[in-house]
């Protein structure tokens, strides 16, 4: 079966102060026996569970399960008519795995349509265990991390559409952009662009706020949260020169072709663990050099 694996690179933040870490949330869901007691309803049509759960190395391998029970696909026999198919109360499985890095708090996980995303995976670890709160935030590409840091930024643009949508990030309230959203309201518009720029002055932009609001605008734009369209910056060089930076795709991410095992979930799993090994391996030190920035 031929798929093309996407890994994405994610830094987690764990939001309460004293809470179990993320490898102890796992370690706990997993005592409980694999089946229908790890499961979450989040609709009757979205239902999913840690599946897969391991230690190895220093490294936290898991899978998440999404579990299909409505909406299945006809059973089409030799001869004759397609028919329904009937599973008996089972579904239907879509994977998620992961690694994570608990030293870095580096999660890289598999992003696919069918499977689980990050932001359900947290969701579902706030289901299961009480008292926590994880935001993940998408890595960045060193590239565009190096030509933010090593130029001037001197001006940065925002085009949402649902700014009433956004979540929030950082533990604050996003009353400003709330206050923008009921102007939109009250004026019918589809959209609003928000600059914040320097305009000729030889002065910089807050180039750590920046990474933080372009990294939780990206993490809006992956939860389908807040309507983004696209996030841009101006930067200009010790010549003068200015150049347009578009953020919307500088997530960091690695993907791989594989041609994986038909039915036979267990060998699917070490196929794609190992191509997030890879990936972690490959794309590491890119995530090291922005650490350094």
């Amino acid at each position: 079966m031929d798929r093309r694996l996407n890994f994405y690179f994610y830094q987690i933040v764990n939001n309460r102060q004293g809470a179990l870490s993320l490898p102890q949330c796992l370690a706990e869901i997993a005592e409980t026996p694999p089946g229908a007691q790890r499961e979450i309803a989040v609709t009757r049509e979205y239902v999913m569970r840690l599946e897969r759960f391991d230690e190895a190395h220093g490294l936290i391998l898991g899978e998440m399960l999404r579990k299909q029970v409505v909406n299945f696909p006809a059973r089409v026999p030799a001869d004759g008519l397609a028919t329904p198919l009937a599973l008996q109360g089972a579904g239907l499985g879509h994977n998620s795995v992961f690694i994570y890095k608990p030293e870095e708090d580096l999660l890289i996980y598999e992003r696919n349509r069918n499977g689980v995303s990050v932001n359900r995976f947290l969701q579902y670890l706030r289901g299961q265990v009480n008292g926590i709160e994880f935001s993940a935030l998408p890595v960045l590409t060193v590239d565009s991390l190096r030509m933010l840091t090593e130029n001037q930024p001197t001006k940065l643009s925002l085009k949402i559409s649902e700014p009433e949508n956004l979540e929030v990030f950082e533990n604050q309230a996003l009353s400003p952009l709330q206050s923008i959203a009921r102007v939109k309201e009250l004026t019918g518009g589809s959209y609003v662009n928000i600059e914040f720029g320097v305009g000729r002055e030889r002065v910089d932009l807050n180039k750590r706020n920046i990474i933080n609001i372009v990294r939780n605008m990206l993490r809006n734009k992956e939860n389908d949260s807040g309507g983004i369209k696209s996030i841009k910056a101006n930067i200009r060089d010790e010549a003068g020169q200015t150049t347009p930076l578009d953020f919307i795709n500088a997530h960091l991410k690695y993907f791989e072709d594989l041609d994986l095992p038909d039915n036979d979930p267990e060998a699917v799993f070490e196929e794609k663990i190992n191509a997030a090994r890879r990936a972690l391996e490959e794309r590491y030190e890119e995530f090291a050099q922005q650490q350094r920035l």
